[in-house]
């Protein structure tokens, strides 16, 4: 396991692509990586580290479509009770300048407002969560109460984003139902759905927003 210290001139490899002469380092600030593809560096301003150690994933694909790969990188940015987020960066080079694209939370978190909308039908006692372009009926079972929920909590408080070899990108959110009374949401599945890049802007693509009640 690696030896974390406190000391600002330590750099630690985060993670590494030798076949692509790729390598990620972090300085001891855990505020700055130094990123090495071939000949080019770059210094980057990403926390890269939380206390529970979970270290960056990289992958080197087309992302965006245009023929050419782009690095793409998840940081593990956020934990504690009923958080962990992770960060999407795609990083490409223009001459020996790195540009850093980053999914930014307001993004998702905006989209996901758009796209999701909770109903109750007391009459039926039937609960609907409508989700991209499908309305999911949720069961109510001895412990739901779903006639007492006041709606969808932010998205941000756990993100999961997995990268593919082939270039996509696959995104995971908890769905939280907000409860009177309770000062957390109340987590209940996840939303999965593909993330797209495009002339340096993320999206999700709602045709593939589909709610699933696995944690």
């Amino acid at each position: 396991p690696m030896q974390w210290s406190d000391d600002p001139e330590a750099i630690y490899l985060l993670a590494e692509l030798p076949e692509d002469d790729i390598y990620l380092y972090g300085l001891g600030d855990k505020n700055h990586v130094l990123l090495r593809q071939g000949e080019q560096r770059a210094l980057l301003d990403w926390e890269y580290i939380t206390p529970r150690l979970i270290l960056p994933e990289m992958h080197f694909a087309d992302y965006d479509g245009d023929g050419g790969k782009e690095l793409a990188v998840v940081l593990y940015v956020g934990s504690g009770t009923g958080v962990s987020v992770e960060e999407l960066h795609i990083v490409s080079w223009r001459g020996a300048e790195a540009v850093d694209y980053r999914y930014h939370s307001e993004d998702y978190k905006n989209q996901l407002a758009e796209q999701t909308k909770w109903s109750y039908d007391a009459d039926n006692k039937k609960a609907t969560l409508h989700c991209g372009y499908l309305d999911v009926y949720l069961p109510e079972g001895a412990d739901t109460h779903y006639d007492e929920v006041e709606g969808i909590a932010d998205f941000g408080s756990q993100v999961d984003f997995e990268l593919t070899d082939d270039g996509k990108i696959k995104a995971r959110f908890a769905l939280g139902l907000l409860r009177p009374e309770q000062a957390s949401p109340d987590y209940h599945g996840v939303i999965n759905a593909e993330v797209s890049f495009r002339k340096g802007k993320f999206s999700m693509d709602p045709n593939t927003m589909i709610y699933k009640e696995e944690m």
